[in-house]
């Protein structure tokens, strides 16, 4: 059975931190013939809480860019080396982080 990424914090514990407000989001998948598929659910956070500090501006988003696919692809068999292929579905959110989120 599958570990939860997130536990709930009672307030008191929180200290002196700001909370940021989040909504939950549940979409139904289904196939081509309307069968459902699965259940998929998001936890969003309300982004325009957040204050002008260090890295206000800064983002992230794991998503790689087609050429270095091709690249890292080509490379091998231009090199004569061999490559694997690993799957990182959920190492973000499987991650131990160094800060409080």
């Amino acid at each position: 059975m599958l570990q939860p990424n997130w536990h709930l914090v009672p307030h008191s514990d929180i200290g002196d931190k700001k909370l940021v407000k989040a909504i939950w989001s549940f979409r139904r998948k289904q196939s081509p013939d309307g069968t459902l598929l699965k259940h998929k659910a998001q936890l969003c956070t309300h982004g325009r809480m957040q204050e002008h500090v260090e890295h206000y501006w800064v983002n992230y988003s794991p998503v790689v860019q087609w050429d270095t696919v091709q690249l890292m692809l080509t490379l091998p068999i231009i090199l004569n080396l061999h490559s694997r292929s690993i799957d990182f579905t959920s190492a973000y959110t499987q991650a131990d982080l160094d800060v409080d989120i």
